[in-house]
């Protein structure tokens, strides 16, 4: 028999002056957290409540259940500042009133350098650290009065733009005035004003980002060429650090918008304005879908504004695993995995709900690539319900591309042609490689996790620990009641029966914790109810509808899946009749699962729902998730999570429950595993640990100077001075008539003649020596020499092979040849790891014959660790996921 006390709490009260503040000894001194390095009490598999003093005496209570309520963060406004995009968008709006907002920072800066205590009583360190932090504070206010006079420089250049655009609307010198219009237009456009609500606008972070790097752009012009700083603009790397959910893209894509204005308004007629990449797919492909609604209404504006050049094109990057690297085999000739996709001009291109519905083998075949390929599954210009498919236009080279099946669509209609129009949205490498899009758009391999410290609108933390039941009944038990709970409620605020009405308010307001202002929201929880409006607390209680699980592994989430209908229909029963479900929906997202899965559970979980009429049995509850939920699914219905054991990296952790509390706040509830020391410990300093969560984020192991890693570099930077450096020198030096015959040197011949040159040779090798960075004024290597001899060894292995005469024909077949001994150039970071190879004999050991099926059962019982292809695994390649 298990025994437990819960809802109990201990109350003790003692004079102020003989309580002694427990010091954080782990934790790195820093003057950041002055005030937050101790703490009056430690609950252990507990919480404590610091209640205050009066009268001399401090009170603390303890809880049952450890939590943390992490700090709200309130935005900042300045009445004297302009941020509504509609207004900023406005010729007659004068931008000398921006300069209110580097004045505000400087005076902001002003005060911090005068009130900031670097330590308060009881966290002081040594005389040694004390100055440490005295020396890091200054160099801190250095650098914000530097980012305030970096703000002060961009309004001085727009207002002084604004000024040459008034005078002469043709004058060169307007140009950023005029971009940072259309900027705002764009933004407005794409952002229209909600009833109740202020007008859209920039937060003044966003806005201050913004117009720090106004002068970086502008600085292109002749005009604004003085206002070009090599140490910001070239030398350095802007870094904007800012919670999750808290608007840093927004910030980005400002950047990004204003530079493509730009760069259409000084001439530049097309080409890429700016890569950008992100660590994982699911993340890109969500980016992307949220870049291009923006485009498109920018696109808009640019036509509205009739400004020449090319559309504002994405190219999705991301190679041939996920989009086609090349629509024609041959000049003419469409690609055997294109072969399914109609022809703009075809009778098949008519009808694509034929296409969808058909089962001719072709047309399956054009389903399974439209899920495969569509990034675009809605326009982003007109958000028609019709959707969006895939067509190949063979006028085009056969340019595969993404069209809206709406014939009224803003983007058809602009375009005078006999079929729709591919939206400006590119997703085979050909494509982007002959167009040259404004954004290029792709991923990046395994990118340092940065951690975020809090989310804007708030997260609740709480640990649950059990004794003596296994971790996964445990987390079942848990999961189920809260099912059981959530349907109870809105069941019961959903019936006409008064009583049950009232009974389910009161056990919501009975539910609000003891926490700081509880009385409040308990009084608003009473005062909706005796309004009748029991229809804003079901709303309530549906933001909690959906219950993200993170497991750590993919068999712990198989587990989940398999059990918790079980248990959650026995827990619904236990209520009875009125509550039993017809269906209880769940969704996996892992490593496993696919985009265009991953993508499907998030338009589920963003389905409009109402509990006063909607019957809960259709809705989606719960997901089940690994750590591939943890970049990219932002949703604002995700406010409740459950951790079933602690991740192991501090940094997941933070991602991952950075997934709740988006708009809303947020639950996060960790269920450790009661067998692993570090989830208890996690639970016995549970308000510590989450206080200072950001701090416990493990730097990532870096060794800058290996030498097989310099070494696997170079064939990749030889190649970029053939292609990139040499290439383009002579093309500048040639004259205009002369430019058509300077060609790439794309064959081995001709690089031979190139590196036998020995000028030639040095001059590679010095730029390979450059672009490692050998010779830099900071992080250079303290023994340089040896690093130079390693990029000219490597050089002259390549240029011996080279030379050898044993291969001959396209500079791209020499590299893939691995007869060569030679490394390709990298395409890939996850190039650094040399791939193995498994080949399967087609015979026993026994010589006796083996089919291609017992070939493939033996592999997947290698896949699966021991367990055959038609069963369950016990565990998988994922369970490695943290």
């Amino acid at each position: 028999m298990e025994c437990g006390l819960f809802n109990v709490n201990l109350t003790v009260e003692l004079p102020n002056d003989a309580l002694g503040p427990m010091r954080l000894e782990r934790v790195r001194r820093s003057y950041h957290l002055a005030g937050f390095m101790t703490m009056p009490a430690i609950g252990v598999n507990g919480g404590v409540s610091d209640l205050g003093i009066d009268e001399g005496v401090r009170s603390l209570r303890t809880t049952w259940m450890p939590r943390y309520v992490l700090p709200r963060t309130q935005a900042t406004e300045i009445a004297a500042v302009p941020t509504s995009y509609g207004q900023l968008g406005q010729e007659t709006t004068d931008l000398s009133d921006l300069a209110a907002l580097p004045q505000a920072l400087r005076d902001w800066i002003d005060v911090v350098a005068r009130e900031t205590q670097l330590s308060v009583p009881g966290e002081e360190g040594s005389a040694e650290d004390e100055a440490a932090q005295q020396t890091r504070f200054q160099d801190d206010l250095r650098a914000w009065r530097n980012e305030a006079a970096r703000i002060s420089a961009g309004v001085a250049l727009l207002v002084e733009a604004q000024g040459a655009w008034r005078r002469d609307r043709s004058a060169a010198a307007g140009v950023p005035y005029r971009a940072w219009l259309l900027l705002n237009r764009a933004f407005a456009a794409a952002s229209p004003p909600r009833e109740g609500e202020p007008p859209p606008g920039w937060r003044l972070f966003q806005l201050a980002f913004v117009l720090a790097h106004v002068p970086t752009f502008a600085s292109r012009l002749p005009d604004y060429a003085g206002h070009f700083d090599a140490a910001f603009d070239e030398d350095a790397a802007s870094l904007l650090y800012m919670a999750t959910g808290g608007g840093k893209t927004e910030a980005f894509f400002g950047t990004l918008i204003y530079a493509l204005f730009l760069d259409r308004l000084r001439g530049k007629r097309r080409g890429i304005t700016a890569m950008m990449h992100y660590p994982l797919r699911l993340l890109t492909v969500q980016q992307a879908q949220r870049l291009a609604r923006l485009l498109a209404r920018a696109e808009m504006v640019r036509r509205t504004e009739h400004i020449d050049g090319g559309a504002f094109e994405i190219g999705f990057w991301v190679g041939g695993a996920n989009t086609p690297n090349s629509t024609e085999k041959r000049p003419g000739e469409v690609a055997d995995a294109l072969r399914c996709v109609p022809l703009s001009s075809d009778v098949r291109a008519r009808d694509e709900d034929a296409l969808m519905a058909s089962q001719e083998r072709i047309d399956r075949e054009y389903v399974a690539a439209k899920t495969a390929w569509n990034k675009l599954p809605v326009c982003p210009f007109c958000g028609s319900d019709r959707g969006t498919g895939l067509r190949l236009f063979a006028g085009r080279h056969h340019q595969l591309g993404i069209v809206c099946l709406n014939d009224s669509c803003d983007w058809n209609r602009s375009h005078r042609t006999d079929g729709p129009e591919p939206l400006p949205f590119l997703i085979a490498d050909t494509d982007i490689y002959r167009r040259a899009p404004a954004v290029l758009l792709g991923t990046i391999d395994k990118l340092a996790l940065l951690g975020q410290a809090a989310a804007p609108w708030g997260r609740v933390y709480a640990s649950l620990m059990t004794n003596g039941r296994l971790h996964t009944v445990t987390t079942l038990s848990v999961l189920a009641a809260h099912a059981a709970t959530i349907t109870r409620w809105e069941r019961d605020l959903a019936s006409s029966d008064a009583a049950r009405q009232a009974r389910a308010a009161a056990e919501i307001e009975e539910c609000v914790s003891d926490a700081r202002w509880f009385d409040a929201r308990r009084a608003a929880v009473r005062t909706t109810a005796r309004d009748g409006r029991f229809d804003r607390l079901a709303a309530l209680v549906d933001l909690h509808r959906i219950e993200l699980t993170y497991v750590t592994n993919k068999k712990g989430g198989d587990q989940i899946l398999s059990a918790l209908e079980t248990e959650v229909r026995e827990a619904h029963a236990a209520m009875g009749p009125e509550y039993a479900l017809s269906s209880f929906a769940m969704e996996l997202i892992s490593g496993g699962v696919n985009i265009g899965g991953i993508q499907s559970v998030i338009r589920a979980a963003e389905r409009p729902f109402d509990p006063m009429h909607d019957d809960i049995s259709t809705a989606l509850r719960g997901i089940v998730a690994t750590s591939a939920i943890s970049h990219g699914v932002d949703v604002e219905a995700f406010n409740a999570m459950a951790f079933a054991g602690m991740p192991s990296d501090i940094a997941e952790y933070i991602q991952a429950s950075s997934r709740v509390g988006r708009t809303h706040v947020g639950f996060s509830l960790l269920i450790p595993t009661p067998q692993t020391r570090r989830d208890r410990f996690v639970v016995e300093v549970h308000e510590s640990f989450h206080r200072l969560l950001e701090r416990m984020i493990a730097p990532p192991a870096v060794e800058r100077w290996a030498d097989r890693a310099i070494d696997r570099t170079i064939p990749s930077l030889v190649q970029m001075w053939l292609a990139g450096v040499r290439h383009q020198e002579r093309f500048l030096a040639a004259t205009p008539e002369q430019k058509a015959q300077v060609a790439l040197p794309t064959t081995v011949e001709q690089v031979e003649r190139l590196l036998r040159d020995p000028r030639a040779f040095d001059d590679c090798v010095a730029f390979v020596v450059e672009a490692v960075g050998i010779g830099a004024t900071t992080g250079a290597p303290t023994n340089p020499i040896y690093y130079t001899d390693l990029v000219r060894a490597a050089a002259a292995r390549i240029q011996a092979v080279i030379a050898s005469g044993d291969f001959t024909g396209r500079l791209g077949e020499f590299w893939n040849n691995p007869l060569s001994g030679l490394q390709r150039p990298m395409t890939s970071l996850r190039d650094v790891d040399a791939a193995g190879r498994i080949r399967a004999s087609q015979r026993t050991q026994r010589n006796q014959p083996l089919s291609w099926d017992e070939v493939g059962e033996a592999m997947a019982m290698v896949r699966n660790r021991g367990v055959s292809r038609d069963r369950r695994a016990a565990s998988s390649e994922l369970d490695g996921e943290a």
